[in-house]
């Protein structure tokens, strides 16, 4: 998997042999520009694809499944909870859109890519997983991993990925948990 930071970047590998996973590499290399402190500067997808090829040769134009997790600053999630949602995927995802660009935090005139994931019905409302960011750095960070070769598998916040390592925890117990980000 590889890390994108607003300093740096890094790789982990992780190889499956006879069922086993063994830690086969971890690097990490600091950038020369921050990332994610205002709009990309017009070298932003270059310094940062000369970074992930300097870290990633061994996952670099292979097929493998490559996780980017992003700095939680880069992206924004949400839950919405809504009375109804549009019945056509693209009529919702413009309402989702919709829903972050109405909050001032995100910034009315930045656009946005998001993406989201319906999480069903609870007490007659529907809840959705919302993630968005700015689409200028989404548009710099895909232009990376493509000038490095690297196909991103998943690409999300970090908060995302640990989250999903915790959640077995949280559920096996039997008592719940929680996982809190500021």
């Amino acid at each position: 998997g590889l890390f994108i930071g607003r300093d740096r970047v890094g790789c982990t590998l992780l190889e499956k042999t006879n069922g086993v996973w063994r830690l086969q590499e971890v690097t990490e290399v600091a950038l020369s520009q921050p990332l994610f402190n205002g709009p990309p500067a017009p070298n932003a997808a270059m310094l940062l694809a000369e970074a992930l090829e300097k870290l990633s040769k061994s996952i670099s134009r292979r097929y493998l499944p490559v996780h980017v997790s992003l700095a939680d600053a880069a992206a924004r999630t949400e839950i919405f909870e809504l009375d109804t949602l549009p019945k056509r995927r693209a009529a919702q995802l413009e309402f989702i859109r919709w829903r972050f660009t109405r909050d001032a935090a995100m910034g009315v005139a930045t656009p946005i890519a998001c993406t989201y994931q319906d999480l069903g019905e609870n007490a007659g409302k529907r809840w959705v997983l919302a993630v968005a960011m700015d689409a200028r750095w989404y548009a710099c960070i895909t232009q990376a991993l493509t000038q490095a070769g690297i196909v991103a598998w998943s690409l999300r916040p970090d908060i995302h990925r640990q989250f999903n390592r915790f959640h077995a925890r949280f559920t096996d117990a039997g008592e719940g948990g929680a996982l809190v980000t500021l």
